[in-house]
């Protein structure tokens, strides 16, 4: 017959096993915001870098900036967090378990508001002197062409660089359209679409500073490390 003793004791070490892991799934989720939820299953979009990977504050704001993200707290971020980022954090806790661990998230604004939006959120640790290493990412990657679509509010020089391409393609379009109409004309029918292009880049940056005012939409260097949005406490 079985012995009953080491049964209980195996069932006991297996409940103390699975109040443990409950326990620390609890303290992970203590490092994000109100609202967050830990995600069931695997996620197939999570990703970890082959290597160690670490980013000076620099070249985070410079992502933030281009891809019109924040980089804020993890205590800040309200939304999905998939299995495998709480196993991660776990991992690196304990790798790290001589000192305390602060993590920090990569993310559109809409990760701090609440809502539960899908795309690409990255993981950061800090790490000693002003450094931060990339745990993980999940979610879909940003579009490639993110970047070009932000680019007239990265600050106020891109604005006004965006405001003149925007002019000169549209003065080259009129110049090549009077250059079929007009092959004898050339430098004439060029020249003439110069007020094409200073009427163009006043009205796309017209545009674009009252969809701003509109949606209360900031440059990214100024609101990439930024805990309001629309004038509300995240």
């Amino acid at each position: 017959m079985p012995d009953d003793s080491g049964l209980e004791s195996l069932i006991e070490e297996v409940h103390h096993i699975f109040d443990f892991s409950e326990r620390r799934e609890k303290e992970v989720l203590n490092h994000f915001g109100k609202g967050s939820f830990i995600a069931t299953g695997a996620n197939a979009r999570y990703r970890e870098p082959h290597q160690i990977l670490h980013y000076s504050e620099d070249k985070i704001k410079e992502l933030c900036i281009v891809y019109r993200q924040r980089f804020l707290p993890a205590a800040l971020y309200c939304g999905e967090i998939p299995f495998e980022v709480v196993s991660k954090i776990k991992s690196y806790e304990h790798k790290n378990h001589h000192r305390k661990c602060e993590f920090f998230i990569l993310a559109s604004p809409r990760f701090f508001l609440l809502h539960n939006v899908y795309e690409s959120p990255l993981l950061f640790a800090s790490t000693e002197g002003e450094q931060h290493e990339f745990l993980c990412e999940w979610g879909d990657k940003l579009p490639w062409y993110l970047p070009l679509l932000k680019y007239p509010y990265r600050n106020f020089r891109s604005m006004v660089i965006a405001s003149l391409a925007f002019g000169f393609v549209m003065a080259c379009i009129a110049a090549v359209a009077g250059v079929f109409n007009y092959p004898s004309n050339v430098f004439k029918s060029i020249l003439m679409k110069v007020p094409i292009l200073v009427i163009s880049s006043g009205a796309f940056s017209t545009v674009a500073l009252i969809y701003g005012l509109i949606t209360k939409t900031d440059f990214s260097s100024d609101n990439w490390k930024s805990r309001f949005f629309r004038k509300k406490i995240i």
